[in-house]
């Protein structure tokens, strides 16, 4: 079940400060050097997500609590821990462990 594999803190591979916690409420909490930066109410969006369609495509779709705005990410793959996700726009993939 991917809602119950993504809940949990998941630190990048790339920059070991910068973390993402997903909790049962639906929210995200982004963090990087243990500071609090943003947070977001997430959900998985199977096939589309604001302007992204596409068959066989999970989203994680983000919305930022303080001004709105929708972000979109491609799930590429979810374990136990480990997570991948695409930054759609700038065509990048975020590569995750779980703590």
């Amino acid at each position: 079940n991917l809602n119950s594999n993504i809940i949990g803190t998941w630190s990048s591979d790339d920059e070991s400060d910068y973390k993402l916690e997903f909790l049962n409420n639906g929210q995200c909490k982004e963090y990087e050097n243990q500071e609090l930066i943003s947070v977001y109410n997430y959900t998985l969006e199977p096939n589309s997500c604001d302007n992204f369609n596409e068959n066989d495509v999970i989203y994680l779709k983000w919305t930022d609590l303080e001004d709105f705005q929708i972000t979109c990410f491609e799930l590429q793959k979810i374990t136990e821990d480990s997570l991948s996700i695409m930054i759609i726009d700038k065509a990048r993939i975020l590569f995750l462990n779980k703590e």
